[in-house]
């Protein structure tokens, strides 16, 4: 693609770099004229003219763009786009970049962080917890049961995703109100969220106990595999309808800033509880296989529980701060 590129920061010059490599042809680097810096007041290149000219790469430095001699100019070169990297630097955008803007501050950054640990812990435990389930699932059962873990874990993220995109779509609105200190409205989408959640949690786990064999047979069509996974799902998944709780509450804490019970809801399910009764479980039932996969369940009703209890007191804790 034959393209003229417009820029001057020194932060302009990655995207031309990143262009150039591509491999489009960057006819024309349009930069503002050469100023001069310092004491000496000597006449200093933009940092893009500079990387412009190490490419080899034609630099027009108009005092005025929009004069018809420059616009003349440019379309001399006839190009295919032209990219504006500075846009937000001009003195005339609405919306303008400083440079004194662009500093990390603690008191903001580490907040957001802490926000971001709890999601991070379940997205990062999940590799930990994979690998604990299918060693044990391999010394018990077997190489049938580690594909059937395979096909259990994809049903469960196929159920999740909507429950998280649900509470994620509250999410914002909840903040918004409790910086507004609107408690009423603040409690109102709760009360909404979790009954959505639970309808979906609910419904989605009667068709998973009711039809195990179709959940299975999307992703396998070996019938002993149908068989065998269908058995596990129905454990697995044993406690479904309670997540739409955990979803709620756990996001609920995201949307107040209370990142500390975030984390320690994100902790307790994957490291403290179902960790540890991934190796309990199997010594405490007959059938070794399934008690691996009882871990879930088991592990998800105590989370669950400990998760709407510590809700129970941080809600009403941040709703009497904002009363008070």
């Amino acid at each position: 693609m034959r393209l003229i590129f417009m820029g001057t920061p020194d932060f302009a010059v990655g995207t031309l770099e990143a262009l150039i490599e591509a491999g489009h042809e960057v006819a024309l680097v349009v930069t503002q004229p050469d100023k001069p810096r310092g004491r000496s007041k000597k006449l200093q290149y933009p940092p893009v003219k500079e990387a412009a000219l190490a490419h080899n790469i034609e630099v027009f430095q108009p005092k005025r763009l929009r004069e018809a001699e420059s616009i003349e100019y440019l379309k001399k070169y006839q190009p295919d786009c032209i990219v504006v990297v500075a846009f937000l630097c001009s003195k005339k955008s609405i919306l303008r970049l400083k440079r004194k803007n662009l500093n990390i501050k603690p008191k903001v950054v580490f907040p957001c962080i802490a926000l971001g640990t709890a999601a991070f812990i379940m997205q990062a435990s999940e590799s930990v917890i994979s690998v604990c389930f299918n060693s044990s699932l391999l010394k018990y059962g077997g190489d049938i049961a580690v594909g059937a873990m395979t096909i259990l874990t994809s049903v469960m993220q196929f159920a999740m995703l909507p429950l998280q995109g649900i509470a994620q779509g509250a999410q914002p609105i909840t903040s918004y109100n409790y910086g507004a200190n609107n408690t009423e409205r603040v409690k109102k989408t709760f009360r909404v969220l979790l009954t959505v959640s639970l309808i979906y949690s609910v419904t989605l786990w009667l068709a998973v106990m009711l039809l195990p064999q179709f959940f299975v047979s999307i992703f396998t069509p070996e019938t002993a595999m149908i068989e065998f996974a269908s058995k596990a799902l129905r454990i697995y998944m044993a406690v479904m309808f309670l997540f739409g709780i955990q979803i709620a509450c756990q996001m609920t804490f995201t949307a107040l800033g209370n990142a500390i019970s975030s984390i320690i809801v994100a902790v307790t399910r994957k490291f403290i509880l179902l960790l540890p009764l991934i190796y309990i479980m199997p010594h405490m039932v007959s059938d070794k296989t399934m008690g691996v996969y009882l871990a879930e369940p088991v592990a998800d009703f105590i989370a669950v529980t400990f998760t709407a209890i510590l809700f129970y007191f941080q809600f009403r804790k941040a709703m009497n701060k904002i009363e008070s």
